[in-house]
């Protein structure tokens, strides 16, 4: 089963941290683009090969206009936890959810959002 999971953010300063089963990544700048994004979650111990997109083309992950991230888990198949996301003061995620896709078929589930 391939698993995609997303969430929207804009913001144009901060950071966040996501988690994947406890693990954190490093920190990622509302800046990053889609491979530093790819980066930081596959220093995560547990994931070994991610595909990260935005909707925004050529953009950074979190600007002022809302920005789409997808994350496509391409190893590790098989039921995903959902990630987590804290960011911190300057950042703002909004409207996060987690769109699973399996065996053609699309839910959503709430993806957990905090403040740092």
């Amino acid at each position: 089963m391939i698993e995609r999971q997303a969430f929207t953010c804009d913001g144009t300063g901060g950071t966040l941290t996501i988690f994947y089963k406890g693990q954190p990544s490093p920190p990622i700048p509302h800046s990053a683009s889609a491979q530093d994004v790819k980066i930081a979650l596959e220093s995560i111990p547990e994931i070994t090969n991610v595909h990260v997109w935005f909707t925004l083309q050529n953009s950074v992950m979190c600007q002022a206009t809302k920005n789409a991230i997808g994350i496509e888990f391409l190893e590790n198949f098989g039921a995903i936890p959902t990630l987590g996301i804290v960011m911190d003061a300057e950042m703002d995620v909004n409207d996060a959810v987690v769109e699973v896709a399996s065996k053609g078929k699309i839910s959503f589930r709430p993806l957990r959002c905090s403040l740092g």
